[in-house]
């Protein structure tokens, strides 16, 4: 543990991007965003973390996030291309309240 007392454990979820939230330190809350931000001892395990120097693969839970994201645009185009045919269709068979 470092002196700041911010664990490994929690830097690893950090790094993963998972949500941590707070962390006590020195009997206050702090975000963990905010105190890596100002900590040299963290920012220094971080970047061995992603630079690889640490044994904790990160590729896993990094590329599960790509392909949700990959998979929620997806999703997003194929459901605005069936609702750009619905209102087609609307417009084709007389149901905008017009043309009759």
């Amino acid at each position: 543990m470092r002196p700041c007392h911010v664990s490994d454990d929690l830097l690893f979820d950090f790094a993963e991007g998972s949500d941590v939230g707070t962390i006590t330190a020195y009997e206050e809350q702090v975000l963990i965003d905010d105190h890596v931000a100002t900590c040299d001892e963290c920012q220094a395990f971080l970047a061995e973390v992603w630079d690889g120097g640490l044994g904790k693969d990160l590729a896993e839970p990094v590329l599960r996030i790509l392909e949700m994201e990959r998979f929620i645009v997806d999703t997003a185009q194929f459901g605005g291309g069936i609702l750009a045919e619905f209102l087609r269709a609307l417009r084709t068979y007389g149901f905008d309240g017009g043309d009759d």
